[in-house]
């Protein structure tokens, strides 16, 4: 349980940090100006790019770690992002 905590707390940091990057450089605009196939609409929604994000970093940490309990960290993960970055 300990280690979900630290992994819900490093992936909103981390996804954060990437959101914020990808918001500077205007690739959020983008995908929302260009996306295909309801991308664009995800693209429009911060919860659904915050979510998206925390997934895929979750998905390497499970990759890299082997523990599959991270994955539920992109849950809660991306409600902490979201407080972050608003």
């Amino acid at each position: 349980m300990e280690e979900l905590f630290y992994a819900t707390i490093v992936y909103s940091a981390l996804g954060s940090s990437i959101f914020l990057i990808l918001t500077k450089y205007r690739v959020i605009q983008y995908l929302q100006a260009n996306g295909r196939f309801g991308i664009n609409k995800v693209a429009q929604c911060h919860f659904c790019c915050c979510f998206w994000i925390c997934f895929i970093i979750s998905v390497i940490g499970l990759i890299l770690g082997g523990q599959w309990i991270t994955l539920i960290a992109s849950l809660s993960g991306a409600s902490i992002m979201r407080a972050i970055i608003n």
